[in-house]
């Protein structure tokens, strides 16, 4: 039988080579080792737990939390309810039961996780982070702005001294940038925005989140009146929105945010341009007759000279 390392090495060459393999080749090395092993073997966790990941990406919640909960239970077995592995199978499965919107469960879960850690390892440990970080989360998602605020600064001050967590602070910097915003304070909205830009200029520039960051303060500005400002992130936010995800329905929101701005500015040549670019994003992923698409062609007739 093969080893752990060798697992791992045959995955990720699939990942690379063969993507649509990957199923197959989990499913296939789990009964093997069934048959022949038993269930607690090092080799028969990982394929729960990389299956349980692969149905979480595919959308299939349901069978990524059943995966979980079995994998849950053996390392319960093995290594005990207090250790990393344990922990790290609760956060997992408490993000996906988040994809399914199931909040309250999600959120027992993340209790769970973090009230072990407190007791284990402390309040400085970094997995302790990543999971007061979710809680975070799931109270902005519930709404509860002042509970995700206190959670997430509570993330920030454990991850931010990691070297490692660069990304992840600046992520974190840009969901309180949102929950300020929401509350009001633009000014502390503005500050934790520029805060994750120069993270991700300086340590991430690749990072999928980037362009999110540049479009929500680009917003604040065009709210205050900064036009230039804010012409200048929704630009940065378009470049990096192409280069992460490429020209989704997301880019063209971020585009009609720009055409407001340019014909703020009195550019409408430009806004002509993009409001076009936008209306045909829609209209080839959402359809003629969608709301968006609609609204969208009727601005760019506004647009017209």
């Amino acid at each position: 039988m093969k080893s752990l390392n060798e697992f791992y090495t045959e995955l990720d060459e699939l990942k690379k080579n063969n993507p649509e393999g990957v199923h197959k080749y989990l499913v296939d090395t789990f009964n093997d080792h069934q048959q022949c092993c038993g269930r607690h073997n090092d080799i028969d966790m990982a394929c729960r737990s990389e299956l349980a990941e692969y149905c979480k990406a595919k959308g299939n919640y349901e069978y990524a939390i059943n995966y979980y909960k079995d994998l849950k239970e053996i390392i319960a077995s093995i290594s005990g309810t207090d250790s990393a592995a344990y922990v790290s199978c609760l956060n997992n499965m408490a993000e996906t039961y988040r994809l399914t919107g199931d909040l309250a469960e999600s959120q027992k879960l993340f209790f769970n996780a973090a009230n072990i850690l407190e007791s284990r390892v402390g309040t400085r440990d970094y997995l302790y982070g990543q999971v007061i970080n979710n809680i975070g989360l799931n109270y902005m998602m519930m709404g509860e702005n002042n509970k995700a605020i206190m959670n997430i600064r509570n993330a920030l001050s454990v991850i931010s001294d990691l070297e490692e967590c660069k990304e992840d602070t600046a992520n974190a910097l840009v969901n309180l940038g949102v929950l300020y915003n929401r509350t009001g304070d633009n000014d502390a909205a503005l500050q934790n925005l520029s805060q994750a830009i120069d993270i991700y200029e300086t340590d991430a520039p690749d990072s999928p989140s980037k362009g999110a960051a540049y479009n929500c303060k680009g917003s604040i500005c065009f709210g205050k009146g900064e036009y230039a400002e804010a012409r200048e992130c929704f630009e940065k936010a378009l470049e990096s929105l192409a280069a992460t995800a490429g020209k989704t329905p997301d880019y063209a929101v971020c585009s009609e945010w720009l055409v407001y701005t340019l014909a703020k500015l009195g550019d409408y040549d430009t806004a002509l341009a993009h409001a076009e670019e936008a209306a045909a994003i829609y209209e080839k992923f959402l359809g003629a007759d969608n709301k968006k698409t609609v609204s969208t062609k009727a601005l760019v007739e506004k647009l017209r000279p």
